[in-house]
């Protein structure tokens, strides 16, 4: 917080400030008594709310303040010049003249409400909080103080406790006025002056004496040529004159390299003007000028891109987060000199490579209509600066608060008033923003969505002293001050409880999580923070019981009560953890939860909290079953083996009990050793009576338990919904089926129930109660599986699990249908959509009625689809055509239409004869497995096209003469070819038009004559391809020729001899038949044969060839 005479925060008081108003304010700030021990004393006032808008909250922050700060206020002078300072650690400072006054406003420990108050260095010029640093080092428990005067004199206190013991050096300005002290550790303090030189301040120990070290930091010579006072007061003559830009620096931003101040590697970004310049400081090494860059150009483009054309502009103020600036600039433009337009600029600052222009991250333009409660007060309170929080930013005069929203885009703006007086300085503490008010001290902005107040409701008003649960103030503060993230959450969780919520969230805000901004989201630092803490609650011990006083951890021992007995114990637990849920609500955590690995799967980590929470109800059931003398033994043996198993006994007096109930992390264990005292009892030599007597106790045992954790699933379920905000795939499959070993378990139990209970017993009564609490396990098992199916939906791994979930849910039903319990296997079958079972109860019992109604009632679930599948399946097509015309029926028959081969049967018995004739003479052209249905198809579709109402047509009928034909050609088939090529006739297959040329004119067939190759000659008609129609002609003809031995006829006898080949015995065949020789090739054609081989050139066989062209020839004249 700058309080000189540029700032906004003013080291005046307002001249019109009264006695009267001076009176109220102290007396408004008695009203506020610290009390002791407490980490905030505002968390101990019943009304936190200063005021509220729709979206903002203006609450008190911090202690009250101290008597000695409000008698500075109340008294002081009003040309005096006052201002305030907070710290991360919680110390707060007020400079008032040359008085320093340093106490706690909060902490992480508890709040000590002593004030000290030091002497500040003498100087001509007023001091001001901004050049005073208090801060703890390593070696101290009471913070250190380093203050400057204006001037540059120096002065440190290494205690502040000591307020005589100081050491002072002069940091030799040469004139030059300080302005700004910023602490930078390990290094020291970062002192600016107003003329931007950087002093390098370093309190160090040097012969068990402490000393000073003062070294300017060199900068480039000519760095602020040129700014000067070269800003024009005509144009800024609205700013007050402690604003026009006497002093060019403008703001100074330090940022930790590794967000760690310890680790000595600093990034400083100094604005003077214009000018930004980037810095690295390094522990015990030379500084480095990164880069320097004039911010002006960026900034016009920026205004000019919403057509303002900017003359002059100033920065008014610049804050620093992670990797950017943020600026608020004024400007004005040529044509309206005195008015200025206000803006809101993000630049990028993370890279180390000096840039030619800052990329600009985000720019918003703040009209001035917007501004003119901040602008239309008196000219000393109009200076202009702000705050930047997650979701807004807040703009602040003397007097006002704007807060614009970063998260519409700035279209939501709200004057904040944090109560009367003046605002006196604002800074960042950790996350959130604090002023200092006249009146009311520290407050801080908050979104009003946060109930802070509703907290009252939440957690009852009894349960807000921390020392009654387990944890002294002492405690506290060590747990406070660990690095550890957990500790640290645990801390804010107590705070939360004493309804101390602003301490709490500034403990969150302390939390280290180094990849909180990861995209991926799982396995997070935050979530496994939550999770181990949540995790340490349901396991704590309690803290009223002394035999446990030995064995109380640093942990959180919050579940104690003044009851001792375990079943209050446990149900302190579980309201514990329900508010647990209520402190990562209220303190915005639960929307950055991501996702953990348990069990080998990726779940929502609220899904882990709220299985912690349903261990805890499964404790209780079992607690109370415990209770019980009929099961109170057995409960004992199976908790005896589950302590034996991870090394628990007894000691101090406590009991088995004591030590399983208090661990409920275990609960599941309890479990496995019921399944495996049941397996040891079903093979040992008792009873079968007595067997299945304990079977059933056993499994009470489990399903009670279980029965009470789904139950509480389902009522808390939108409590643990996740933040619908992620963008990864997370499953949820909940642990009562979800672990391997816990499912196989259940499975096993199961198993035996079966096996030695309901197959072992002839009393009706003990088999009707082993059967129902066989369905219970199979309905627990399956709700688990059928969420974790859910939770996959529209992901890769859907169909997976998909598929394995259908296959548990078959086997898991199955038994009940062998059992022939058809009604507790259809009611399970109902709930998880196991249309096989239903369909297979229907099919056993012959229940049609019962099967329309499964047809009606998951009409949605596609169940005819499913059933007509089981049809076709099972080779009932039969019966899933009769279906079709039964009532009911008229969704199967719709899905007939899909399937050919069996919808023409529909067809024939709905009349529809022509559409029955049509799609079997499809199916038929089709068919290329089995000849003998190719042959009924087309004997059925020339029986139904008669049938028809329409006489058919002369080319329909043709058409199925020519593919009945085709088929006879194939059924004349020589046995012996069929033979010779392994084909058996019962079970033939259609061969194409081209195999049975080929098969009627092969060397396969001894007994082929000239009827064979006039077969295979008209079966050419069925090849619609010309050229392999001639290819396949050829080779008919040359076939004909080679069946003969040509080279050894008689050439004295021609025409006798001739008559006898079979080349000619087919001519005669076609002139006979065909009347003509249009299917006989010329001698051309033949005497080109490839087929012929050398046959062609043969002298003899060309001269009887001829010789019987000549005859045919003349036999056809």
């Amino acid at each position: 917080m700058n309080f000189g005479p540029k700032s906004v925060l003013s080291p005046r008081l307002s001249s019109r400030s009264t006695p009267v108003r001076r009176t109220s304010a102290l007396q408004s700030t008695f009203k506020r008594t610290p009390t002791k021990g407490s980490i905030s004393g505002r968390s101990l006032q019943s009304n936190q709310i200063i005021c509220k808008s729709p979206n903002y909250a203006v609450e008190y922050f911090g202690t009250p303040l101290p008597v000695l700060v409000t008698e500075a206020l109340t008294f002081s002078d009003s040309n005096s010049a006052v201002s305030v300072n907070i710290s991360n650690e919680g110390w707060a400072w007020f400079v008032c003249g040359r008085r320093l006054l340093i106490w706690q406003a909060f902490g992480k420990r508890p709040v000590s409400t002593q004030c000290r108050e030091l002497a500040l260095p003498p100087s001509d010029l007023a001091h001001k909080a901004h050049l005073v640093a208090v801060y703890i080092t390593q070696s101290s428990q009471m913070p250190c103080c380093l203050a400057v005067s204006p001037e540059g004199l120096v002065r440190y206190w290494s205690s502040i406790a000591h307020e005589s013991s100081w050491i002072e050096s002069n940091a030799d300005l040469h004139g030059q006025e300080c302005d700004f002290l910023q602490l930078i550790l390990p290094l020291g303090c970062l002192l600016v002056t107003t003329t931007a030189t950087l002093v390098l301040v370093t309190p160090q120990i040097s012969a068990a004496r402490h000393a000073l070290v003062c070294r300017t930091i060199k900068t480039p010579h000519g760095w602020l040529g040129g700014i000067g006072r070269k800003m024009s007061s005509l144009i800024f003559g609205s700013i007050p004159s402690t604003q026009i830009m006497e002093t060019k620096l403008v703001k100074v931003v330090a940022r930790s390299n590794e967000g760690n101040i310890g680790y000595g590697e600093w990034n400083v970004l100094v604005l003077a003007g214009c000018s930004l310049q980037k810095w690295q400081l390094h522990n015990g090494e030379t500084e480095k000028l990164v880069y320097e860059v004039d911010l002006g150009r960026p900034v016009r483009e920026a205004f000019m891109e919403v057509q303002i054309e900017a003359q002059d502009l100033v920065f008014l103020d610049m804050q620093g987060s992670e990797n950017k600036i943020t600026l608020l600039v004024a400007i004005t433009t040529a044509q309206l000199s005195s008015h200025l337009y206000y803006g809101l600029v993000s630049f990028a600052t993370d890279s180390n490579v000096p840039p030619f222009t800052v990329p600009i991250t985000w720019f918003y333009q703040i009209r001035s209509q917007d501004l003119s409660p901040l602008l239309n007060s008196s000219s000393n309170e109009k200076s202009l600066q702000f705050l930047m929080t997650d979701q807004a930013v807040l703009i602040y005069n003397n007097m006002h608060i704007l807060a614009v929203s970063t998260i519409s885009g700035g279209d939501e703006i709200e004057l904040l008033e944090p109560g009367c007086g003046k605002i006196l300085g604002a800074i960042m503490c950790g996350r959130l923003p604090v002023f200092f008010t006249f009146t009311n001290g520290f407050v801080t902005v908050i979104s009003s969505d946060i109930p802070s107040f509703d907290i009252n409701t939440s957690i009852p008003p009894d349960l807000t002293n921390i020392s009654e649960y387990g944890m002294s103030d002492s405690q506290l503060e060590e747990l406070s001050s660990q690095k550890d993230n957990a500790g640290l959450m645990r801390a804010a969780f107590l705070l939360y409880i004493r309804k101390n919520l602003v301490q709490s969230r500034a403990m969150i805000s302390d939390l280290c999580l180094s990849d909180a901004s990861l995209s991926s989201r799982v396995d997070a630092v935050l979530d496994s923070v939550i999770v181990q803490v949540s995790k340490d609650l349901i396991d704590d011990v309690p803290g009223k019981d002394p035999r446990w006083a030995d064995q109380k951890t640093s942990t959180i021992s919050i579940t104690s009560s003044n009851s001792l007995q375990i079943i209050n114990q446990l149900e302190e637990k579980q309201r514990v953890l329900e508010w647990y849920i209520n402190f990562l609500k209220d303190l915005k955590l639960w929307e950055q939860l991501g996702g953990m690995t348990i069990r080998g799967k990726v779940m929502a980590t609220p899904f882990i909290l709220q299985e912690h929470v349903e261990k805890v109800v499964a404790a209780i059931t079992l607690k109370k079953m415990h209770l019980d003398q009929k099961f109170s033994s057995l409960i004992d043996t199976c908790i005896e083996e589950v302590l034996v198993k991870n090394g628990m006994h007894p000691f101090g007096g406590l009991t088995n009990q004591d030590l399983f109930y208090r661990q409920v992390s275990l609960i599941h264990e309890v479990f496995h050793q019921l399944v495996k005292w049941s397996e040891n009892l079903v093979y040992s030599k008792q009873s079968p009576q007595y067997v299945i007597s304990q079977l059933i106790t056993a499994n009470t045992i489990l399903l009670d338990m279980l029965r009470a954790v789904i139950d509480h699933r389902y009522q808390s379920s939108p409590l643990y919904k996740p933040s619908s905000q992620l963008n990864i795939v997370l499953e949820y499959l909940p642990w009562t089926s979800g672990s391997n070993t816990f499912r196989e378990a259940l499975v096993t139990q199961m198993k035996l129930t079966l096996e030695h209970g309901v197959r072992a017993t002839g009393d009706l009564g003990h088999k009707a109660e082993l059967l129902d609490q066989l369905v219970i396990f199979v309905d627990i098992l399956l709700d688990g599986r059928k969420m974790h199916v859910e939770s996959l939906r529209n992901t890769t791994q859907f169909n997976i699990v998909l598929q394995q979930y259908e296959t548990d849910r078959i086997n898991l039903i199955q038994p009940f249908l062998v059992e022939e319990e058809y009604d507790r296997a259809a009611m399970l079958a109902e709930k998880y959509l196991e249309f096989q079972i239903l369909i297979e109860i229907c099919d056993k019992t012959n229940n049609q009625h019962r099967l329309d109604q499964y047809t009606e009632k998951f009409k949605e679930q596609n169940f005819s689809q499913f059933l007509f599948n089981w049809y076709m399946r099972e080779n009932k097509q039969s019966h899933l055509v009769g279906r079709c015309h039964e009532k009911g029926g008229e969704q199967l028959a719709q899905l007939l239409g899909e399937h050919p081969s069996l919808s023409w049967l529909n067809d024939i018995a709905t009349g529809n004869y022509k559409r029955a004739s049509t799609t079997l003479v499809s199916l038929a052209e089709n068919e290329t497995q089995l000849l003998r249905r190719k042959k009924s198809m087309i004997s059925f579709a020339a029986l139904a096209l008669l049938a028809a109402n329409d006489e058919p047509k002369k080319s329909e009928l043709e058409e199925l003469k020519s593919s009945m034909n085709l088929i006879v050609n194939q059924e004349e088939l020589p046995d012996s070819i069929l033979n010779a090529y392994g084909y058996d006739f019962d079970s033939l297959r259609v061969f194409t038009p081209a195999e049975l040329i080929k098969l009627y004119i092969c060397d396969e067939n001894p007994t082929c004559t000239e009827f064979d190759m006039k077969k295979a000659l008209d079966l050419l008609s069925y090849i619609h391809d010309d050229l392999e129609k001639c290819e396949l002609r050829n080779e008919i003809w040359c076939k004909a020729i080679t069946k003969d031995t040509w080279v050894d006829l008689d050439p004295n006898a021609p025409l006798g001899a001739t008559q006898q080949l079979m080349f000619f015995k087919l001519v005669n065949l076609c002139i006979l038949l065909d009347s003509n020789l249009d299917q006989v090739p010329s001698l051309e054609q033949l005497s080109v044969a490839d087929e012929l081989g050398d046959l062609k050139d043969n002298n003899t066989f060309q001269y009887l060839l001829r010789v019987g062209y000549e005859h045919v020839i003349q036999d056809v004249q």
